[in-house]
């Protein structure tokens, strides 16, 4: 059976309409689930945002020591709880993921020790503001299903690209950028605009004088494009 007509029967069971404000577009191809959810062991706490109707949460549990599950929209209680039911390891918190503090929720030895990893299907609208609040965990993981168009930016070395911004600065000092593949928009219900791409970004180790160097780039490269 197509995979997109269970997704359409799943909204018409919930009677959930997709809020395009949120940026929801669920993923309906299991190659992309299986693909999100690779290299996830026995040790890694992953840190899920955005999980829907819970198909990727499903998928992460399975490998992962832990799963906390953030979503915002409480529509998605009834199939989320009836997951966590199923599987003891998986921890549900229904807020906004950019002002949960995750410090609070995971031992800090562990994310120092680089045992914890951010994976979300993310929404374009909070792509930079998520940046912005990882500053604040430079030793957490990422692994993001993001648009094409900052997938590109994302992996552009060059200041001195066309296309290089300031978020492509932010995102290159302080990871290293590795691309799993390009995702085709027809992967997802309601389909995007435009295809997506899945990447890891792995933090970068950082002493003193790198955070300076940062910070003096930084500078030059606001002043010189005001981006």
């Amino acid at each position: 059976m197509d995979k997109k007509f269970v997704t359409n029967e799943i909204f018409r069971i919930n009677k959930i309409i997709p809020n395009e404000k949120l940026g929801q577009h669920f993923i309906v191809n299991r190659k992309y689930l299986n693909l999100m959810a690779d290299g996830i062991d026995k040790d890694t706490i992953v840190i899920e945002i955005g999980s829907g109707f819970g198909q990727l949460t499903e998928a992460l549990t399975i490998k992962a020591k832990r799963v906390i599950a953030i979503e915002i929209d409480k529509r998605f209680k009834r199939s989320l709880y009836d997951l966590a039911k199923k599987y003891k390891k998986l921890e549900l918190i229904f807020d906004d993921a950019l002002k949960v503090p995750f410090d609070k929720l995971i031992d800090k030895k562990l994310i120092r020790r680089g045992r914890v990893m951010v994976i979300a299907n993310l929404p374009y609208h909070i792509t930079e503001p998520l940046f912005n609040k990882m500053l604040h965990y430079p030793n957490i993981k990422m692994r993001l299903m993001v648009g094409k168009k900052f997938g590109y930016q994302a992996q552009i070395k060059d200041p001195e690209d066309l296309h290089f911004t300031s978020l492509s600065f932010l995102v290159r000092s302080f990871y290293d950028v590795n691309l799993i593949c390009e995702v085709p928009k027809n992967a997802f219900n309601p389909q995007p605009k435009t295809d997506s791409m899945i990447l890891d970004f792995l933090p970068k180790k950082m002493n003193l004088d790198d955070k300076v160097d940062f910070l003096s780039r930084g500078l030059f490269l606001f002043q010189k494009y005001g981006t």
